[in-house]
Protein backbone atom coordinates (compact mmCIF):
# COMPACT_ATOMS: atom_id res chain seq x y z
CA UNK A 1 0.00 0.00 0.00
CA UNK A 2 1.20 3.46 -0.51
CA UNK A 3 1.97 5.99 2.17
CA UNK A 4 -0.86 8.13 0.79
CA UNK A 5 -4.00 7.87 1.62
CA UNK A 6 -5.72 6.56 -1.83
CA UNK A 7 -4.05 3.38 -3.41
CA UNK A 8 -2.31 4.35 -6.37
CA UNK A 9 -2.53 1.54 -8.95
CA UNK A 10 -5.71 1.85 -10.95
CA UNK A 11 -8.91 -1.07 -10.27
CA UNK A 12 -10.38 -1.90 -14.09
CA UNK A 13 -13.52 -3.31 -12.91
CA UNK A 14 -16.21 -5.46 -14.92
CA UNK A 15 -19.44 -7.08 -14.45
CA UNK A 16 -18.61 -10.33 -12.51
CA UNK A 17 -18.55 -8.69 -9.16
CA UNK A 18 -22.39 -7.25 -9.48
CA UNK A 19 -23.17 -10.94 -10.57
CA UNK A 20 -22.32 -12.21 -7.08
CA UNK A 21 -25.28 -10.98 -5.13
CA UNK A 22 -27.38 -10.03 -8.25
CA UNK A 23 -29.65 -12.93 -10.20
CA UNK A 24 -30.42 -10.21 -13.54
CA UNK A 25 -28.14 -12.18 -16.49
CA UNK A 26 -27.64 -10.88 -19.81
CA UNK A 27 -30.37 -13.22 -20.86
CA UNK A 28 -32.93 -11.48 -18.90
CA UNK A 29 -32.36 -8.50 -20.30
CA UNK A 30 -31.97 -9.43 -23.53
CA UNK A 31 -35.82 -11.16 -22.93
CA UNK A 32 -36.95 -7.56 -22.02
CA UNK A 33 -35.53 -6.01 -25.02
CA UNK A 34 -36.99 -8.59 -27.49
CA UNK A 35 -40.50 -8.26 -25.23
CA UNK A 36 -39.87 -4.68 -26.06
CA UNK A 37 -40.10 -4.76 -29.94
CA UNK A 38 -42.35 -7.53 -30.14
CA UNK A 39 -39.71 -10.23 -30.93
CA UNK A 40 -39.65 -13.46 -30.42
CA UNK A 41 -36.70 -15.69 -29.95
CA UNK A 42 -36.64 -18.55 -32.77
CA UNK A 43 -34.14 -20.74 -34.37
CA UNK A 44 -32.95 -18.69 -36.77
CA UNK A 45 -32.01 -16.10 -33.83
CA UNK A 46 -28.55 -17.41 -33.07
CA UNK A 47 -26.60 -14.42 -32.72
CA UNK A 48 -24.14 -14.62 -29.80
CA UNK A 49 -22.16 -11.47 -29.31
CA UNK A 50 -24.24 -9.27 -27.62
CA UNK A 51 -23.90 -6.22 -29.50
CA UNK A 52 -24.95 -7.14 -32.68
CA UNK A 53 -27.92 -9.64 -31.20
CA UNK A 54 -28.76 -5.71 -29.84
CA UNK A 55 -28.37 -4.38 -33.70
CA UNK A 56 -30.85 -7.36 -34.57
CA UNK A 57 -33.21 -6.20 -32.06
CA UNK A 58 -33.65 -2.70 -32.45
CA UNK A 59 -33.50 -2.66 -36.23
CA UNK A 60 -36.23 -5.64 -36.04
CA UNK A 61 -38.34 -3.44 -33.98
CA UNK A 62 -37.77 -0.12 -35.91
CA UNK A 63 -38.64 -1.73 -39.21
CA UNK A 64 -41.61 -2.94 -37.15
CA UNK A 65 -42.84 0.31 -35.89
CA UNK A 66 -42.64 -0.81 -32.40
CA UNK A 67 -39.31 1.83 -31.30
CA UNK A 68 -38.32 5.19 -32.50
CA UNK A 69 -35.03 4.65 -31.49
CA UNK A 70 -32.08 2.77 -29.36
CA UNK A 71 -32.91 4.98 -26.70
CA UNK A 72 -36.25 3.16 -25.84
CA UNK A 73 -34.08 0.09 -25.31
CA UNK A 74 -31.56 1.65 -23.61
CA UNK A 75 -33.95 2.94 -21.12
CA UNK A 76 -35.11 -0.93 -20.21
CA UNK A 77 -31.40 -0.94 -19.36
CA UNK A 78 -30.57 2.32 -17.82
CA UNK A 79 -33.45 1.19 -15.18
CA UNK A 80 -32.10 -2.66 -14.59
CA UNK A 81 -28.73 -1.90 -13.71
CA UNK A 82 -29.92 0.90 -11.24
CA UNK A 83 -31.89 -1.90 -8.76
CA UNK A 84 -28.13 -3.67 -8.67
CA UNK A 85 -27.27 -4.35 -4.94
CA UNK A 86 -24.12 -3.91 -3.62
CA UNK A 87 -22.20 -6.82 -1.95
CA UNK A 88 -18.97 -7.59 0.28
CA UNK A 89 -16.64 -6.79 -2.73
CA UNK A 90 -18.07 -3.18 -3.37
CA UNK A 91 -17.42 -2.53 0.53
CA UNK A 92 -14.09 -3.52 0.09
CA UNK A 93 -13.17 -1.63 -2.84
CA UNK A 94 -14.39 1.21 -1.10
CA UNK A 95 -12.08 -0.05 2.07
CA UNK A 96 -9.40 0.20 -0.49
CA UNK A 97 -10.08 3.55 -1.60
CA UNK A 98 -8.57 3.69 -5.17
CA UNK A 99 -7.41 7.00 -6.68
CA UNK A 100 -8.25 5.62 -10.38
CA UNK A 101 -11.46 3.27 -10.68
CA UNK A 102 -12.05 2.52 -14.84
CA UNK A 103 -15.87 0.46 -15.27
CA UNK A 104 -17.50 -0.64 -17.83
CA UNK A 105 -20.29 -1.05 -15.71
CA UNK A 106 -23.52 1.34 -16.31
CA UNK A 107 -24.36 1.18 -12.33
CA UNK A 108 -23.97 3.56 -9.37
CA UNK A 109 -22.93 0.94 -6.82
CA UNK A 110 -19.28 2.00 -6.85
CA UNK A 111 -20.40 5.79 -5.56
CA UNK A 112 -22.56 4.36 -2.71
CA UNK A 113 -20.69 5.75 0.13
CA UNK A 114 -19.48 9.28 -0.81
CA UNK A 115 -20.58 12.54 -2.04
CA UNK A 116 -19.81 12.69 -6.40
CA UNK A 117 -19.30 15.00 -8.89
CA UNK A 118 -19.44 15.21 -12.29
CA UNK A 119 -15.96 15.75 -13.24
CA UNK A 120 -15.36 16.48 -16.89
CA UNK A 121 -13.54 18.75 -18.79
CA UNK A 122 -15.89 18.14 -21.37
CA UNK A 123 -19.89 17.03 -21.51
CA UNK A 124 -20.29 13.95 -23.51
CA UNK A 125 -23.97 12.82 -24.29
CA UNK A 126 -22.71 9.48 -26.34
CA UNK A 127 -19.11 8.40 -25.72
CA UNK A 128 -16.87 8.10 -23.31
CA UNK A 129 -13.87 9.10 -23.72
CA UNK A 130 -13.98 12.19 -20.42
CA UNK A 131 -16.33 10.77 -18.73
CA UNK A 132 -15.64 11.11 -15.16
CA UNK A 133 -17.29 11.29 -11.23
CA UNK A 134 -15.26 12.46 -8.69
CA UNK A 135 -15.42 11.99 -4.71
CA UNK A 136 -15.25 15.21 -2.18
CA UNK A 137 -12.32 12.48 -1.22
CA UNK A 138 -10.74 12.79 -4.52
CA UNK A 139 -11.06 9.85 -6.33
CA UNK A 140 -12.35 9.16 -9.84
CA UNK A 141 -14.73 6.41 -11.15
CA UNK A 142 -14.82 6.55 -15.34
CA UNK A 143 -17.28 5.17 -17.06
CA UNK A 144 -16.11 4.25 -19.78
CA UNK A 145 -19.44 2.85 -21.51
CA UNK A 146 -21.45 5.48 -20.33
CA UNK A 147 -23.34 5.74 -17.05
CA UNK A 148 -27.43 4.94 -16.62
CA UNK A 149 -28.40 8.47 -15.38
CA UNK A 150 -27.22 9.38 -19.22
CA UNK A 151 -29.23 7.37 -21.12
CA UNK A 152 -27.86 7.62 -24.92
CA UNK A 153 -24.16 6.99 -23.39
CA UNK A 154 -24.88 3.19 -22.28
CA UNK A 155 -22.65 1.47 -24.84
CA UNK A 156 -24.34 -1.70 -26.21
CA UNK A 157 -24.77 -1.42 -29.84
CA UNK A 158 -22.00 -2.30 -32.48
CA UNK A 159 -22.57 0.58 -33.95
CA UNK A 160 -21.86 2.86 -30.57
CA UNK A 161 -18.55 0.39 -29.74
CA UNK A 162 -17.24 0.79 -33.36
CA UNK A 163 -18.04 4.82 -32.19
CA UNK A 164 -16.26 4.85 -29.23
CA UNK A 165 -13.37 3.15 -30.87
CA UNK A 166 -13.33 5.87 -33.40
CA UNK A 167 -12.86 8.15 -30.31
CA UNK A 168 -10.16 6.33 -28.59
CA UNK A 169 -7.94 6.22 -31.98
CA UNK A 170 -8.34 9.80 -32.31
CA UNK A 171 -7.63 11.21 -28.99
CA UNK A 172 -4.61 8.93 -29.17
CA UNK A 173 -3.51 10.18 -32.53
CA UNK A 174 -4.56 13.77 -32.61
CA UNK A 175 -5.27 14.96 -29.37
CA UNK A 176 -8.62 17.16 -28.27
CA UNK A 177 -9.35 21.00 -29.49
CA UNK A 178 -12.31 22.57 -28.40
CA UNK A 179 -11.52 26.73 -28.58
CA UNK A 180 -14.93 27.06 -27.34
CA UNK A 181 -13.98 25.77 -24.18
CA UNK A 182 -10.16 26.50 -24.56
CA UNK A 183 -9.27 22.78 -24.66
CA UNK A 184 -6.12 21.85 -26.18
CA UNK A 185 -4.95 18.29 -25.15
CA UNK A 186 -1.70 17.08 -27.51
CA UNK A 187 -2.39 13.63 -28.72
CA UNK A 188 -1.11 11.28 -26.61
CA UNK A 189 1.03 9.19 -28.69
CA UNK A 190 3.46 12.70 -28.38
CA UNK A 191 2.57 12.57 -24.38
CA UNK A 192 3.64 8.85 -23.86
CA UNK A 193 6.70 8.98 -21.49
CA UNK A 194 5.43 12.10 -19.73
CA UNK A 195 2.15 11.37 -18.69
CA UNK A 196 0.74 14.06 -15.90
CA UNK A 197 -0.51 11.98 -12.81
CA UNK A 198 -3.77 13.33 -13.00
CA UNK A 199 -5.45 13.00 -16.37
CA UNK A 200 -8.46 14.27 -18.51
CA UNK A 201 -9.28 10.68 -19.73
CA UNK A 202 -9.12 7.09 -19.05
CA UNK A 203 -6.89 6.55 -22.26
CA UNK A 204 -3.39 8.07 -20.46
CA UNK A 205 -4.20 5.72 -17.65
CA UNK A 206 -3.25 2.49 -19.45
CA UNK A 207 0.00 3.78 -20.55
CA UNK A 208 1.58 5.47 -17.28
CA UNK A 209 -0.61 3.37 -14.17
CA UNK A 210 -0.24 -0.37 -13.27
CA UNK A 211 -3.54 -1.82 -13.77
CA UNK A 212 -5.95 -4.61 -12.32
CA UNK A 213 -8.47 -6.26 -14.80
CA UNK A 214 -10.99 -7.95 -11.97
CA UNK A 215 -14.28 -9.17 -13.42
CA UNK A 216 -14.21 -8.20 -16.89
CA UNK A 217 -14.44 -11.03 -19.44
CA UNK A 218 -12.79 -9.18 -21.76
CA UNK A 219 -14.49 -10.95 -24.66
CA UNK A 220 -13.59 -10.03 -28.31
CA UNK A 221 -16.78 -7.92 -28.68
CA UNK A 222 -14.46 -5.44 -26.82
CA UNK A 223 -13.55 -3.73 -30.19
CA UNK A 224 -12.24 -1.06 -28.59
CA UNK A 225 -10.66 -2.40 -25.50
CA UNK A 226 -8.97 -5.15 -27.70
CA UNK A 227 -7.30 -1.91 -30.24
CA UNK A 228 -6.45 -0.59 -27.06
CA UNK A 229 -3.86 -3.26 -26.11
CA UNK A 230 -2.71 -3.78 -29.27
CA UNK A 231 -1.65 -0.72 -29.68
CA UNK A 232 -0.02 -0.31 -26.29
CA UNK A 233 1.34 -3.83 -27.16
CA UNK A 234 3.11 -2.15 -30.15
CA UNK A 235 4.62 0.59 -28.15
CA UNK A 236 6.21 -2.34 -25.88
CA UNK A 237 8.30 -3.45 -29.07
CA UNK A 238 9.78 -0.14 -30.11
CA UNK A 239 13.68 0.08 -29.48
CA UNK A 240 12.90 2.97 -27.80
CA UNK A 241 10.43 1.84 -24.88
CA UNK A 242 8.38 4.61 -23.54
CA UNK A 243 5.57 2.23 -21.84
CA UNK A 244 6.81 0.93 -18.72
CA UNK A 245 3.45 -0.02 -16.61
CA UNK A 246 1.86 -3.42 -15.74
CA UNK A 247 -1.61 -4.93 -16.65
CA UNK A 248 -2.55 -7.53 -15.11
CA UNK A 249 -5.75 -9.94 -15.99
CA UNK A 250 -7.02 -11.89 -13.51
CA UNK A 251 -9.81 -14.41 -13.66
CA UNK A 252 -11.45 -17.64 -12.06
CA UNK A 253 -9.32 -20.91 -12.89
CA UNK A 254 -12.48 -22.65 -13.71
CA UNK A 255 -12.27 -20.68 -17.30
CA UNK A 256 -8.31 -21.51 -18.35
CA UNK A 257 -9.49 -24.66 -20.80
CA UNK A 258 -12.02 -22.24 -22.76
CA UNK A 259 -9.77 -19.15 -23.04
CA UNK A 260 -6.64 -21.06 -24.11
CA UNK A 261 -6.74 -18.16 -26.84
CA UNK A 262 -7.71 -15.24 -25.24
CA UNK A 263 -4.93 -16.11 -22.63
CA UNK A 264 -2.22 -16.53 -25.32
CA UNK A 265 -3.39 -13.32 -26.75
CA UNK A 266 -3.16 -11.16 -23.84
CA UNK A 267 0.55 -12.84 -22.61
CA UNK A 268 1.56 -11.80 -26.46
CA UNK A 269 0.67 -8.38 -25.56
CA UNK A 270 2.54 -8.30 -22.40
CA UNK A 271 -0.33 -8.64 -19.86
CA UNK A 272 -0.22 -10.50 -16.90
CA UNK A 273 -2.30 -13.17 -16.67
CA UNK A 274 -3.45 -14.60 -12.80
CA UNK A 275 -5.77 -17.08 -12.92
CA UNK A 276 -6.82 -17.77 -9.13
CA UNK A 277 -9.15 -20.81 -7.06
CA UNK A 278 -12.30 -20.03 -5.86
CA UNK A 279 -16.03 -18.92 -6.71
CA UNK A 280 -17.87 -15.78 -6.36
CA UNK A 281 -17.09 -14.02 -3.20
CA UNK A 282 -14.16 -16.39 -2.41
CA UNK A 283 -12.70 -16.01 -5.65
CA UNK A 284 -12.63 -12.16 -5.68
CA UNK A 285 -11.36 -12.32 -1.92
CA UNK A 286 -8.29 -13.95 -2.95
CA UNK A 287 -7.80 -11.29 -6.35
CA UNK A 288 -8.08 -8.49 -3.35
CA UNK A 289 -5.72 -10.21 -1.04
CA UNK A 290 -3.34 -9.97 -4.03
CA UNK A 291 -4.12 -6.43 -5.24
CA UNK A 292 -4.16 -5.31 -1.36
CA UNK A 293 -0.41 -6.73 -0.83
CA UNK A 294 -1.83 -9.12 1.77
CA UNK A 295 -0.19 -11.69 -0.32
CA UNK A 296 1.54 -12.47 -3.30
CA UNK A 297 0.82 -14.18 -6.58
CA UNK A 298 3.68 -16.37 -6.39
CA UNK A 299 1.99 -17.89 -3.58
CA UNK A 300 -1.38 -18.40 -4.96
CA UNK A 301 0.34 -19.59 -7.66
CA UNK A 302 1.18 -22.75 -6.27
CA UNK A 303 -2.06 -24.00 -6.11
CA UNK A 304 -2.53 -22.80 -9.92
CA UNK A 305 -0.01 -24.48 -11.41
CA UNK A 306 -1.13 -28.27 -9.82
CA UNK A 307 -4.43 -27.47 -12.03
CA UNK A 308 -2.82 -26.51 -15.51
CA UNK A 309 -1.04 -28.19 -18.37
CA UNK A 310 2.13 -27.20 -19.82
CA UNK A 311 0.81 -25.16 -22.87
CA UNK A 312 -0.60 -22.91 -19.73
CA UNK A 313 2.67 -22.43 -17.82
CA UNK A 314 4.47 -19.95 -19.85
CA UNK A 315 1.72 -17.76 -20.16
CA UNK A 316 1.11 -17.58 -16.24
CA UNK A 317 4.49 -17.72 -15.56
Amino acid sequence: MPESKLYSDVLFIGNGINNINNSKSWESLVASLRKKVGKNEDAKDIIKQFPLLFENILNYGIRNGRIVDQNSLKKIVAQKVQRIKRNAIHDRIEKLSPANIITTNYDLVLEQGNNWNENCIIKESIFSIFRRQTSDTGRNIWYIHGRCLNESSINLGYEHYGGQLQQIRSFIIYGKKNKALNIDIKALRYRIGHLEDNPDSWIDLFFKSDIHIIGLSLDFIEIELWWLLAYRAKLLTKSKRKVFNNIYYYMPIKYLDDSKGKLELLHNFGINVRPLEGDKESYYNNVFDIVEGKTTFENKKKAVMNSVNRWLEEIIN
